[in-house]
């Protein structure tokens, strides 16, 4: 597999692990607790969901793009905790001191979200490289 297919297909696929996160954290609240008014951010559901999708498909074309596994897996998950965490911040309402205290948990929780990302970034490697497996096999002939 050459490398621009490689990171389409890991774009793709991030696309749709941060479509099914994007799906299940934000309609498993109105679907479990029908009739119970609960907050939803800003942006609202669909646009919650479509940020979702892009959030997983930067993750997934990171962590395909080197032709080694580990340093994308590693720099993905680091970079979908940065992107989060801009994400947060950028929604601040608050004061400077608000501001602050935010910064600092966030700084706090940084790599704890980095943890968060490997698992996406790691099976859309795996997928990578079953699938090149795969294509290297078959004859169109």
């Amino acid at each position: 597999m050459n490398d621009n297919t490689r990171r389409i297909l890991g774009f793709i696929l991030g696309l749709l692990i941060g479509l099914v996160y994007g799906l299940v954290s934000q309609l498993i609240n109105p679907v479990s607790l029908p009739g119970i008014p609960l907050y939803h951010p800003g942006l609202g559901i669909a646009a919650s969901i479509g940020v979702s999708c892009l959030i997983g498909g930067l993750v997934g074309l990171i962590a395909a793009w080197p032709e080694e596994a580990l340093p994308g897996v590693l720099l993905s998950s680091l970079v979908g905790a940065l992107v989060t965490m801009i994400i947060s911040l950028s929604g601040n309402r608050g004061g400077a001191d608000y501001f602050l205290g935010l910064f600092v948990l966030l700084v706090m929780t940084f790599f704890p979200r980095a943890i968060v990302f490997l698992p996406l970034a790691a099976l859309t490697r795996w997928t990578l490289s079953v699938w090149a497996d795969e294509f290297q096999s078959v004859s169109f002939s």
